[in-house]
């Protein structure tokens, strides 16, 4: 019940950002044909740029102009919006349940705090998963349309992914923010603020180069450009979001446990 109440609650939020998310891929991808067209004097302003300055872009000469290359840039954006979309459901989860005195509703239910946080981010890592699917299904197919060049669909997949990825450790992360936050008039406000952390630490290791902050950044864990450049993830930090998975989870079980049994004394 909690599982199906919570998605029917969060449906209309996956909507909105799943809309935001389609719309800047489908107007950036609209004027792919353009910067197509206008591609050799592309080259010749890029070649004006030292080859330090294109790198930290990730930009690479050799295929600047392919469309996945085109769409890597695309993805700044839709990277930013999708964390800001998992971060404001975890916030929500949480934060609904207190606003709503949820916690004394439970106590008369036949269920223990264990089972309530799981179907709690059951509900919504399904929410972030039916959204994921749907914007890979509209991108891949807008990608199809509007290339000049033949395309892997394997690679557009592989970027793809990196959308869902990064959400699982937002998600999470906006959950345990949930926890700390006594008050909050809205929801949205919270979750910007976990963005522009994670982006302000983004910004100190490109000027500072300072690699170990990528290990801390989710943002540097999914670098669009190296799949494009490179034709794969960088796969240590797939293993270092399963670790950061697993620790979060099992961490906001335990938040989750002590805050009930807090609530209903």
């Amino acid at each position: 019940m909690i599982y199906k109440n919570d998605i029917s609650s969060c449906k209309r939020v996956g909507i909105i950002f799943t809309c935001v998310m389609l719309g800047i891929m489908l107007v950036g991808l609209a004027f792919y044909p353009l910067y197509y067209s206008y591609k050799d004097s592309l080259y010749s302003w890029f070649e004006s740029f030292k080859p330090e300055t294109l790198e930290s872009f990730g930009i690479n000469l050799n295929n600047y102009y392919n469309i996945t290359a085109y769409y890597s840039f695309l993805m700044t954006l839709i990277l930013i919006a999708s964390a800001l979309f998992a971060s404001y459901l975890g916030f929500y989860l949480i934060l609904s349940d207190r606003k709503n005195n949820a916690y004394s509703f439970y106590s008369y239910k036949p269920i223990n705090e264990s089972q309530i946080i799981k179907q709690k981010i059951a509900s919504g890592l399904t929410i972030l998963l039916i959204s994921t699917v749907i914007y890979h299904i509209i991108s891949t197919l807008a990608i199809l349309i509007f290339k000049k060049e033949a395309v892997r669909v394997w690679e557009i997949f592989e970027i793809n992914s990196s959308i869902f990825l990064l959400e699982l450790v937002f998600y999470l992360v906006g959950m345990i923010v949930a926890f700390f936050v006594k008050k909050s008039r809205t929801f949205i406000i919270p979750s910007i603020f976990i963005i522009l952390v994670f982006e302000a630490m983004n910004i100190v290791e490109r000027i500072f180069k300072l690699k170990f902050l990528k290990y801390l950044n989710p943002f540097s864990y999914f670098n669009i450009t190296d799949i494009v450049n490179e034709g794969k993830y960088q796969y240590r930090f797939i293993i270092v979001t399963a670790f950061i998975v697993f620790f979060l989870y099992f961490f906001i079980k335990g938040l989750y446990e002590s805050h009930t049994e807090k609530n209903k004394a």
